[in-house]
């Protein structure tokens, strides 16, 4: 059994916030609000890792259609017999993104030929640390499912983030899908504007070009 402490900690790097009441609140927010504003917004837990005893690392990826393949993903309601395939670019995060005419070509050779339409795939890429407290004493011959734990502290990180703090994020497709995902998971504490602007100050979109 699983509760959330009084005074659990939290943070992302972008943000941080103390308090059961405040975590609570922006958990609901994230499936309620953040997830439902990303277009074909879906969240998936890779992993879970024990790596010191009250201590969890969980992996999850959280995928959607960027806004930039808004149009490409619509194309399905309008040509009959199309089927939508996706792919995201996370292995080309070091180069430069540029335009092709042989992947145009391509892209209009697969979508005549075999119904298929390709559309990009923003994937953001995540862990969250836990620490969690043993509320049993003396209950480490009771079996974890029976045993009571409190969350005291979170962390998450993003993948691109790390990329982007290291110097070789170049894909501005993906410097754009980064800061797409930061802003619609704003918590509701924080207001727009203010939220804004410390995405701006976290991700500088001119270090990546076009």
């Amino acid at each position: 059994m699983l509760s959330v402490s009084p005074d659990v900690e939290f943070n992302n790097k972008l943000w941080e916030g103390c308090g059961r009441d405040l975590y609570e609140e922006c958990a609901q927010g994230w499936v309620a609000v953040s997830l439902s504003a990303l277009t074909r917004g879906n969240y998936t837990l890779t992993g879970v890792h024990a790596y010191s005893p009250g201590k969890l690392q969980c992996s999850w990826n959280v995928s959607f259609v960027p806004d930039t393949a808004l149009t490409i993903y619509f194309l399905w309601s309008v040509l009959p017999g199309v089927t939508n395939v996706y792919y995201d670019v996370l292995s080309r995060e070091t180069l430069e993104s540029e335009f092709s005419w042989t992947a145009l070509v391509e892209f209009i050779q697969r979508l005549v030929t075999k119904g298929e339409c390709m559309v990009p795939h923003a994937v953001i890429m995540g862990t969250t640390n836990v620490d969690l407290e043993d509320l049993e004493e003396g209950g480490r011959g009771q079996a974890t499912s029976h045993r009571r734990f409190e969350l005291t502290r979170q962390r998450e990180r993003l993948g691109l983030v790390r990329s982007y703090d290291g110097g070789y994020l170049k894909n501005r497709k993906l410097v754009t899908d980064l800061v797409k995902y930061m802003n619609a998971t704003r918590p509701a504490h924080l207001g727009v504007e203010k939220h804004t602007d410390l995405v701006d100050g976290r991700v500088d979109t001119r270090r990546s070009r076009t």
